[in-house]
């Protein structure tokens, strides 16, 4: 089968892994695979995967303001239709809003299936008001539309009636299991988090929480791996909660796994997300994690007591209280790194695709 990926770049964000993850995957089962960014391979963070092709169409440019803003659009489309028609897939797989919008326009009466795959919360990205029309009409045109959690998959439905809304699960990426870290050893233990330094991401609440409990955990640290536009006010905040010399930032990186040290504690503050991938990759090298119930995916992964521990969302005390009783337990903290260790097959690429299998046939009945 051959099989064309739709994506706006591969900059360094997790969707972009995610979708290179799944194609070596489908090569590795033996199907073709294209893979079409709608901006130049200047952009890209990833390499493509062996056996793979690569179209870049570079139009991703935002000259003439927002007045030139229906003609891009319209230079994206036609650019996305030609190399559709050029490559003639049987199935355009297409990723991330306004992307998977676009993909199915341009898709339009070529012959192919289009399946769209939403990365994030519907319910809490927002996008504006022009592509949330857009997916409204448009979805409703693809095959499937597919979603990594159910939470995500009932906001589809609403967001865009009409359409055939399904769940393909989250996956643990295999590069953390096949290259694990290196061993590292600091002169403390550390509290970890990876991610954007952006709101979504909750570190302005993970440092207020760190402030509650440093006095009490005199040796333990808190390092934050990640860059984003957040940085200098996050900065300025643990000055002024006097944690500065506590807090270690570390730039967003390819390899944050890397920053893991003898004693780790993984912790999830964010608001929201489309499905905690982050999450998946910590406890797939066996850190016992510490997350907030948010949406989506944090209690799909996390069985509290078991595999980690999930605090209330947004709840600074219950984060600092939770933090603070897995560093005073060593037992504790071994006991469910050993069981978060499952996520490796209970979250397998495998299964992954194997879900992806029923959706990329033209008889697809799964529920």
């Amino acid at each position: 089968m051959m099989l064309a990926l739709v994506i706006s770049s591969l900059g360094g964000g997790g969707g972009e892994r995610i979708m290179l993850d799944l194609a070596r995957g489908w090569l590795a089962r033996g199907h073709g695979v294209t893979i079409i960014t709608l901006s130049s391979p200047a952009t890209d963070a990833y390499p493509i995967p062996v056996g793979a092709r690569r179209i870049a169409l570079d139009c991703m440019g935002g000259e003439g303001g927002w007045i030139a803003a229906p003609w891009r659009v319209l230079r994206r489309l036609q650019r996305l239709r030609s190399a559709l028609r050029e490559t003639a897939p049987d199935v355009v797989i297409a990723f991330m809003v306004p992307t998977t919008a676009l993909a199915v326009v341009a898709a339009r009466d070529l012959g192919a299936r289009v399946l769209v795959h939403e990365l994030v919360d519907p319910g809490m990205e927002k996008v504006g008001a022009a592509y949330a029309w857009l997916r409204r009409v448009t979805y409703p045109r693809a095959a499937i539309v597919i979603a990594q959690t159910p939470r995500a998959a009932a906001v589809l439905r609403r967001l865009a009636p009409g359409s055939d809304v399904r769940v393909a699960p989250g996956f643990v990426p295999p590069f953390v299991i096949e290259e694990p870290p290196p061993p590292r050893t600091t002169p403390h233990p550390i509290f970890l988090a990876v991610g954007r330094l952006a709101p979504q991401k909750g570190f302005d609440l993970l440092l207020a929480a760190f402030a509650r409990l440093a006095s009490s955990l005199p040796e333990w640290g808190l390092r934050i791996v990640g860059s984003g536009a957040l940085e200098r006010e996050l900065g300025m905040q643990a000055a002024r909660l006097g944690i500065a010399s506590r807090v270690e930032w570390v730039p967003r990186t390819p390899r944050p796994w890397d920053q893991v040290t003898h004693d780790t504690i993984f912790v999830l503050s964010s608001r929201y997300e489309g499905f905690p991938n982050v999450l998946l990759e910590a406890m797939a090298l066996g850190l016992p994690p510490v997350a907030f119930d948010c949406p989506s995916g944090p209690a799909e992964i996390v069985t509290p007591g078991v595999n980690g521990v999930l605090v209330p969302a947004d709840s600074v005390e219950a984060l600092a209280a939770a933090m603070q009783a897995l560093a005073a337990n060593t037992a504790l903290r071994q006991r469910l790194a050993a069981a978060a260790l499952d996520v490796r097959c209970d979250w397998s690429l495998d299964r992954a695709l194997d879900s992806w299998d029923q959706y990329l046939r033209p008889s697809s009945t799964a529920a």
